[in-house]
């Protein structure tokens, strides 16, 4: 709970349940110039794991890791699992 106090939550709430007309991960991850992680949980009752998967096919994408039970915001519900990922992937990238 301690995010939705964040400063600018209530703002990004409203954009997401206002479907709000930002650009989406397709039309951004050709743009992006450099290699992508997905993190996608399981459990996510809005998105489902299909379209990560299907994310996952863009070229700049390296890594594709499904969380097992974990819904829509793996960084807030499973940091345990999220953070030593995150950790790993910035390694491999400063050898």
């Amino acid at each position: 709970m301690s995010p939705a106090s964040d400063p600018g939550a209530g703002a990004v709430f409203l954009a997401f349940t206002s479907y709000s007309t930002g650009p989406l991960p397709e039309d951004i991850l050709p743009l992006l110039q450099c290699p992508a992680i997905i993190l996608w949980g399981t459990a996510d009752p809005w998105e489902p794991i299909k379209l990560g998967r299907e994310l996952a096919n863009f070229p700049q994408v390296e890594k594709f890791i499904p969380l097992e039970g974990v819904g829509h915001c793996p960084q807030d519900e499973a940091p345990e699992l999220v953070n030593p990922i995150l950790l790993d992937w910035i390694l491999e990238r400063s050898r």
